[in-house]
């Protein structure tokens, strides 16, 4: 009687290693073919002008070669997450800068946010994705405007 219980126990014992094993499998494949987000940077014959809304102000540029300077600066930075963007606006930020683009031809605009959050810095595209970058990537976002 007492083998039957070892055996027993032994048995459920394997069957609940091999069900943690089954939902460990299952969740790293989950998150590992999440998919990936890319910036969706517009092309500067699109647009009419490029804003920051800073905390001193809103700085506008409304020349190609400037708008250039700001797409280009943010495309060499080769952003890609698996954190896609469920929303209008960036929840809980600090030192937030908005990036508005405003297109020629049709009637809207589009959104980056560069922010922090809990000491960790984070550039948002709205619907696409979160990237994290470090804090030389946000000033340096920041400074293509400036300069």
């Amino acid at each position: 009687m007492k083998k039957k219980k070892i055996k027993n126990k032994v048995i459920g014992f394997i069957i609940f290693l091999v069900v943690i094993a089954v939902f460990s499998g299952l969740v790293w494949y989950k998150l590992e073919n999440r998919e990936i987000y890319i910036l969706d940077i517009p092309n500067s014959h699109n647009l009419s002008s490029i804003s920051y809304e800073l905390e001193s102000g809103i700085v506008t540029v409304m020349t190609e070669e400037e708008m250039d300077k700001v797409l280009n600066g943010i495309y060499d930075l080769n952003l890609s997450t698996k954190s896609v963007s469920v929303q209008d606006f960036p929840t809980n930020a600090e030192h937030l800068v908005a990036i508005r683009f405003y297109y020629k031809e049709e009637d809207t605009v589009g959104n980056f946010y560069v922010y922090k959050r809990k000491d960790k810095y984070y550039l948002e595209e709205p619907y696409n994705g979160v990237y994290k970058i470090s804090e030389e990537d946000y000033n340096y976002i920041i400074d293509l405007i400036k300069e």
